[in-house]
């Protein structure tokens, strides 16, 4: 906005003191006090600078100041720039734009009045519900301020950009526009948070490597349920700082986010939360931690750099809805966008002022969501919904849902490869075990398109799955690494040709992945939850319907073999025994679930040893012990 509005002057920098006066009628003051800080302007208010942003957005893409302003001021639709370099290619390639296909740039171009077609004009202004009233703004009420902002932001622009090349650069992190990031070095770490064994694995992306492993507590059982437990429990949630110094790491049941240094793995900072931190990144000045307090209706956001004996006064929080999931920032640093488990909706805070800027239902078929994901241009977030196997883009500059659509049972995480000609959106969907890949639409369209889709390999029987979960690309956009939660793997997805190139054994149970460039460390590594034996075997379910299907994970912890059972189809709200099959016929009985009102069991666990004994599960209701 304007350079102050406490640091939310950068919301809308490209506008002057004299654009804030013409365009909202306010007194000179009151704009003084937003530009030193000492005031924040009215939500309403902040919201019309967001709109008019988005207006100065498009025009700028297109028009030089000059030329800008005489369409402002024009009283009526002038034809288009006719025997430029504009309109000779416009029809090909994208002049302005490398990364837009011909298509999209033909309909910005024609959005704007630079060429002619009533189809996209119409288009225009049916999706974008702003477009009317604005260009009838432009022409009246608002030109000579959209003027002064085109003529004082292209010089803004271009000092920043001298600034920007004396200054040095930090490393471009991912997802990234093509041609930003700079190509795999081992130099960069991927990381994934692992759940069963409390660790952190970390990764070489140039070797395909693993490292070893960041031990933050004990594995499942020992450790965990002793009388005495100071251990990390649940290491569930990745984030990291923008320069890759330091990696935040959230373990859901401890409470525990923790920050650790990246060049030597080091801890950092621990601190204690409410209940259930589940996701959240370091702000984009690193002197904040953002963590989504799920099993409360919070975010917190904790000061980075102190000890943990003034918890209380380092912790602020904001209040957004019930089981807040995520967090994630806009890339310019401007915004927070929260995503929700236990509610439709998307809550959007203004990083400097820490004011909630707008509430985005959800649609209620998708239902709440588990993992959000901004795109590397800022303008779209997409939400993954498991338990309606729904996906959601959301337009992250109006603040509007785009899209909604079913992708598959137990849509996981969402991330980002963007080529010159396309850009894509890579959709992890656990039940199907397979990542899918939707080409993303343009700015002035709704519906992504699903063009391929990647197959994970098993471990263990025909018919069970991997459960593909976390996902990020490389700053390259060459590579996509994907967690397989239930077979202790990370797969690694060459983009050009969208197969899987490599398999590597990391940590149990791995949940988050995230891609730092420029984290470095090597050292301080060990290799707890690493080589340990998994296997997945397909559940004979009886006593249910034809279609009712069961997996069982099986995997080694400290002197036993932790089960994770997840079935379907089942009766609703029905006791069901899960049997061991021994090799020799017999059978023993290893846990009681109940299944829920849709007839699933999503996820129940047990600690036995398994591997010695029995070579199958079989699942059934009371009465239907098996014989056979």
């Amino acid at each position: 906005m304007v350079a102050g509005l406490g640091e939310a002057g950068a919301r809308l920098n490209v506008l002057n003191k004299l654009s804030v006066l013409s365009v909202l009628s306010v007194r000179s003051q009151t704009v003084s006090r937003w530009f030193k800080g000492k005031a924040l302007p009215h939500p309403n208010t902040e919201k019309q600078l967001l709109e008019l942003e988005f207006v100065i957005d498009n025009l700028a893409y297109f028009y030089q100041p000059h030329d800008a302003r005489l369409r402002l001021f024009a009283r009526q639709r002038l034809p288009p720039i006719r025997g430029t370099r504009i309109a000779r290619t416009a029809s090909t390639r994208c002049p302005f734009r490398t990364d837009w296909a011909p298509g999209t740039c033909r309909r910005r171009l024609c959005n704007l009045g630079i060429a002619h077609s009533p189809q996209a004009s119409a288009e225009w202004t049916n999706m974008n519900p702003f477009a009317a009233p604005a260009l009838a703004l432009l022409r009246r009420q608002i030109a000579t301020a959209i003027g002064w902002a085109l003529l004082t932001g292209f010089a803004s622009t271009a000092s920043s950009q001298e600034r920007a090349r004396t200054q040095p650069r930090a490393p471009v992190q991912a997802p990234a526009l093509p041609g930003a990031g700079a190509p795999i070095s081992s130099g960069d770490r991927v990381y994934t948070a692992d759940q069963s064994s409390n660790t952190v694995t970390v990764i070489d992306p140039a070797t395909h490597r693993v490292l070893g492993t960041i031990a933050l507590g004990q594995p499942r059982v020992d450790g965990v349920l002793g009388p005495f437990d100071d251990d990390q429990v649940n290491v569930h949630g990745l984030g990291f700082s923008r320069d890759g110094t330091r990696l935040n790491v959230l373990a859901v049941t401890s409470n525990a986010a923790m920050v650790v240094d990246t060049a030597n793995h080091k801890l950092l900072q621990t601190t204690y939360l409410r209940r259930a931190p589940h996701e959240g990144f370091i702000s984009p000045d690193g002197k904040m931690l953002w963590v989504a307090e799920r099993g409360v209706d919070t975010v917190a956001i904790i000061r980075l750099g102190d000890d943990d004996k003034d918890r209380d006064e380092k912790i602020r929080r904001i209040q957004t809805g019930k089981g807040p999931s995520k967090v994630v920032f806009s890339p310019d640093g401007r915004f927070a966008y929260v995503n929700h488990f236990s509610e439709n909706v998307v809550v959007v805070i203004d990083v400097a002022s820490r004011h909630v800027l707008a509430r985005i239902p959800v649609p209620a078929l998708a239902g709440s969501s588990a993992d959000e994901a901004i795109s590397p241009d800022g303008e779209e977030l997409w939400l993954g919904h498991p338990a309606s196997g729904y996906t959601t883009v959301i337009d992250a500059r109006r603040f509007v849902v785009k899209a909604s659509f079913e992708s598959g049972p137990r849509t996981n995480h969402i991330n980002f490869i963007s080529f010159r000609q396309a850009a894509y959106a890579y959709v992890t969907v656990g039940n199907l075990n397979v990542t899918k890949v939707f080409l993303r639409a343009d700015r002035y369209s709704n519906a992504p398109r699903q063009t391929d889709q990647i197959t994970h390999t098993v471990v263990g029987d025909a018919g069970t799955n991997c459960q593909p979960h976390g996902n990020w690309p490389s700053p390259d956009n060459t590579r996509m690494y994907v967690a397989l939660q239930k077979c202790d793997r990370v797969d690694v997805i060459d983009t050009a040709s969208n197969t899987v190139i490599a398999t590597l054994n990391v940590g149990q149970d791995p949940q988050a992945l995230v891609y730092v460039a420029g984290a470095t460390g090597s050292a301080n590594l060990g290799r707890q939850g690493l080589d340990k034996q998994v296997r997945n075997f397909k559940v004979d379910v009886r006593g249910a319907a034809s279609g009712a299907v069961g997996q069982l994970q099986v995997r080694s912890v400290l002197g036993l073999d932790e089960l994770d059972l997840a079935a379907s189809g089942l009766t609703p709200n029905t006791l069901y025994t899960l049997y061991g099959k021994e090799a020799s016929g017999g059978f023993s009985a290893l846990m009681t679930v109940t299944s829920d009102a849709k007839g699933g069991v999503p996820e129940a666990l047990a600690f036995v040893r398994f591997f010695d004994n029995w070579t199958a599960a079989v699942l059934a209701p009371p009465g239907s012990v098996p014989t056979h």
